[in-house]
């Protein structure tokens, strides 16, 4: 690889690590030793939030990974010229192509088996498309033709390894939630050469499984949105009541929607008469315009306080931060794209209009932009470091107001009524802790 694209790659990777971690209230890696592996691999993951998976996948990844990426994406001139020199490899498919056709991926194949005989990783994503929902697709049987297509012609002796990523946005949509990232212990593709010599095809659909398998495992998985949306509200609950780090919440979301599963199958009418409860109380918590976190509000003087004190550094922040942020949000609108892709375009656009509105700052306050190093680094600190002081007080605001609103809608203890018993079955059936 051209030494000079190779430390582009690696800046590359910084910058992933300090913007998602801005970007992102805590990003938290599970097992992230397994990312030291050794190529050649096949790198892969779920596929929530489009263009931040392979972010998170690749930001501390030893190898160099190529991305297999929707051929739709090369077919501008210039995305082509941007996306071939960043390691990107065109792969069609079915929803890529005119209907009727089939994808024609042969010089894809070829790229990968070049690049993987070389000792040489690749990431891809086998679920093939993107929804913010915490649920496992059915993964696209690629992965597996490729990683056999590389082996096969090399009699299994690449060492080729498929290296597992699961990744749990608790909010793929919204600015400063949670991430976790699990990642999976690296398996060879030599598991499966006796039943590819035997069957190609029954080796292709059993990788395939394994793989959606090793997704289910590493991640919070729900049958669908719906059951992912009724799990939230279990989630804010448990929060407010019993607070986790964000890895042992992890934890504890995976044994809940296990533990509610084996609920739902053996006591279906308790399960039911439960689940409404916990939808008649975010009802009226809606209905309300209040959030439950004001149920567990503490050291409310404290926190009127802090904000007191923080006020001058607000102010700053939300100078030097609201109008990049409100037009980082604007692009969504103006890109009229799927829900997944929000928190990628509002990522993305952020990397630019950020930067830029602060150096038009800079020109406004002190006349000129010819700031050292050390005072350029020293700006950008304050502009950050104010920007999320900003959001701290912002959301510590929003806690304090719908503290009182609480309260108000609760003098004839209507929501004490609603919510203890929510909390007194889930205590029960001990998925509390």
């Amino acid at each position: 690889m051209n030494p000079i694209l190779k430390l582009f790659y690696r800046f590359l990777q910084a910058l992933a690590v300090v913007s998602l971690n801005i970007y992102f209230r805590k990003v938290v890696f599970v097992n992230r030793k397994n990312l030291t592996a050794k190529g050649p691999l096949m790198v892969v993951s779920n596929h929530m939030n489009t263009g931040l998976d392979p972010l998170f996948t690749l930001m501390y990844a030893r190898e160099q990974c190529f991305l297999l990426v929707n051929y739709s994406l090369f077919k501008n001139p210039i995305s082509r010229a941007i996306l071939s020199t960043l390691y990107c490899i065109p792969i069609q498919r079915i929803q890529d192509i005119p209907a009727g056709q089939t994808p024609k991926n042969e010089d894809a194949f070829r790229a990968c088996d070049t690049h993987l005989k070389a000792g040489r990783s690749i990431y891809v994503a086998p679920e093939g498309t993107s929804y913010a929902e915490r649920h496992i697709r059915e993964c696209k049987t690629g992965t597996a033709r490729i990683v056999f297509s590389a082996e096969s012609q090399n009699d299994f002796a690449l060492d080729l390894r498929i290296l597992p990523v699961g990744i749990t946005y608790y909010d793929a949509l919204k600015f400063g939630t949670d991430v976790v990232v699990e990642v999976g212990e690296p398996f060879s593709a030599d598991n499966y050469a006796a039943l590819y010599a035997d069957n190609p095809r029954q080796a292709v659909q059993q990788l395939t499984e394994d793989i959606e398998h090793q997704f289910i495992k590493l991640t919070v998985h729900c049958k669908d949105a719906a059951e992912d949306a009724f799990l939230k509200k279990l989630e804010i609950l448990l929060t407010n009541d019993a607070p986790l780090d964000v890895e042992a919440h992890h934890r504890r979301s995976k044994r809940l929607i296990a533990d509610l599963h084996d609920w739902q199958a053996t006591h279906l009418a308790a399960f039911e008469s439960f689940k409404n409860k916990v939808e008649a109380y975010f009802d009226t918590l809606d209905r309300l315009k209040i959030k439950d976190y004001a149920a567990k509000t503490t050291n409310l003087p404290l926190s009127i306080l802090g904000m007191v004190v923080a006020l001058p550094a607000f102010l700053v922040g939300c100078l030097g931060n609201l109008i990049p942020a409100w037009l980082s949000d604007r692009m969504i609108k103006v890109a009229k794209v799927d829900d997944a892709y929000d928190s990628t375009i509002r990522f993305c656009a952020g990397l630019v209009f950020f930067p830029l509105y602060w150096w038009i700052l800079a020109e406004l306050v002190f006349g000129r932009y010819d700031l050292n190093f050390f005072e350029t680094l020293a700006y950008t600190l304050v502009m950050i470091g104010t920007g999320l002081l900003s959001w701290r007080v912002y959301t510590e605001g929003a806690k304090v107001w719908n503290y009182f609103r609480y309260q108000k809608a609760n003098r004839d203890g209507q929501l004490t009524a609603l919510r203890q018993p929510i909390i007194e079955a889930l205590n029960r059936f001990d998925i509390h802790i």
